[in-house]
Order: C-alpha cells, then sequence, then structure tokens
C-alpha cells in the first residue's frame, strides 16, 4: 500500500461512477471552509462514496475503490467533461458518517434516488 501522502491522484473514467461523483457533490462544501466536506469519502470496508454539506448526506454504495488503488479517505474532485481525477488529501480527516445513517431494528433506512 501507498504511503497516505504520497499517494497520486486517481483518474475516474467509467462512466457510470463519474455521474455517481457528480451526483455526490451537490451535497459538498462548496465554501472551502471545511476541507473534509468539500470532496467525497471513499471507505473502504463498505465500498463507499460519501458526500456532505453538514447538512445532507449522500452515499454511492457498491463503489470498489481498490480497481482504482484507492485506499479510505477524503479525494478532493477535479472534473472535466468526461472524466474527473480524484485527489487524496492526507490531512482532511471526515467524521462518522454512519452515526447519523437512522437505522430500524439494526437496518439502514437510506432513501435512494435515482
Amino acid at each position: 500500500m501507498e504511503n497516505k501522502k504520497e499517494m497520486s491522484p486517481v483518474s475516474i473514467n467509467q462512466i457510470n461512477h463519474v455521474e455517481a461523483i457528480k451526483h455526490l457533490l451537490q451535497a459538498t462544501d462548496k465554501s472551502g471552509i471545511k476541507p473534509a466536506f468539500f470532496g467525497v469519502y471513499y471507505d473502504a470496508e463498505e465500498k463507499a462514496l460519501v458526500s456532505s454539506d453538514t447538512r445532507r448526506l449522500f452515499m454511492f454504495k457498491g463503489f470498489d475503490g481498490s480497481d482504482y488503488g484507492m485506499i479510505s479517505g477524503v479525494y478532493h474532485v477535479v472534473k472535466d467533461k468526461k472524466s474527473m481525477m480524484l485527489v487524496y488529501q492526507s490531512d482532511c480527516n471526515f467524521p462518522n458518517y454512519k452515526q447519523v445513517i437512522p437505522s430500524i431494528e439494526g437496518k439502514e433506512v437510506v432513501k435512494n434516488i435515482e
């Protein structure tokens, strides 16, 4: 595994992944005041990308970042019309998003938006 501080940018070019990340970017902090909320968080254990603007939380499950050589952490997104680069941010800590996902009888209650 690469040293977290030396991780190379990741190029995302699968159209379904690009579209999912575009959707996730709707729930990010555009002000830049909170760097951890400026991009997306990749959770390797859950195989999920997560974003939040501190009021909303968006999640894309089933994203295996290991296909791209990604490790868990915050990534800032650099995009053009057909592809994206995810740049690892070693100095950002994303909060434990699992604490805010509601559950009923131990099962997650998540609204899927198509």
